[in-house]
This record gives structure tokens, C-alpha cells and sequence, in this order.
């Protein structure tokens, strides 16, 4: 993971420090296009999606499978019109 990490932060180097920063860490900080929450965090388990006249809402879902192979979730981002706007952990 480490290493995709690197080669997308090299292919973008129009991201500002901290979000390079924070993608080769592994984090996310609000603001992050969904691009860049990819590019620390993979793909999410699940994602929910609202779509209204105010725009589109997701709420994506990451966590860890246990022993038993249940998943159980531990961090709940929120993603408006492709922006990360806030999230749970």
C-alpha cells in the first residue's frame, strides 16, 4: 500500500505538501478531494449514497475484519459533491 501511495503522490505533485503528507501517512483531513482519500485510504468497504437538489452525499464506510471474517467498522467518512466535509471514528 505504502508503495501506491508514493507513485500517486508522485503523479500529483499540484497537491499541496500537507495532503501529500497526509496520504503517505495513511490519514485524511477535511477538504481532501475523493481522489486524494483513495489515494491514503484505498477503496471503502461500503459506501451509501444520497443524491438530492443539494448535491450528492456519500458516507463511506472502512474498518477491519476480525478473526471470525466479520467486518467491523471503524471509520465513517462523509463525502459532499467529491469533497471529504467530515467524519466519525
Amino acid at each position: 500500500m505504502q508503495e501506491h501511495r508514493q507513485e500517486l503522490v508522485d503523479q500529483h505533485p499540484e497537491w499541496a505538501e500537507q495532503t501529500q503528507t497526509d496520504i503517505l501517512a495513511g490519514t485524511v483531513r477535511i477538504g481532501m478531494t475523493q481522489e486524494q482519500v483513495l489515494a491514503s485510504l484505498g477503496n471503502p468497504y461500503d459506501v451509501n449514497r444520497s443524491v438530492g437538489s443539494w448535491g450528492v452525499h456519500e458516507q463511506w464506510i472502512y474498518g477491519y475484519y476480525q478473526q471470525d471474517y466479520t467486518f467491523t467498522p471503524s471509520l465513517y467518512l462523509y463525502i459532499e459533491d467529491g469533497i471529504l466535509t467530515s467524519f466519525q471514528d
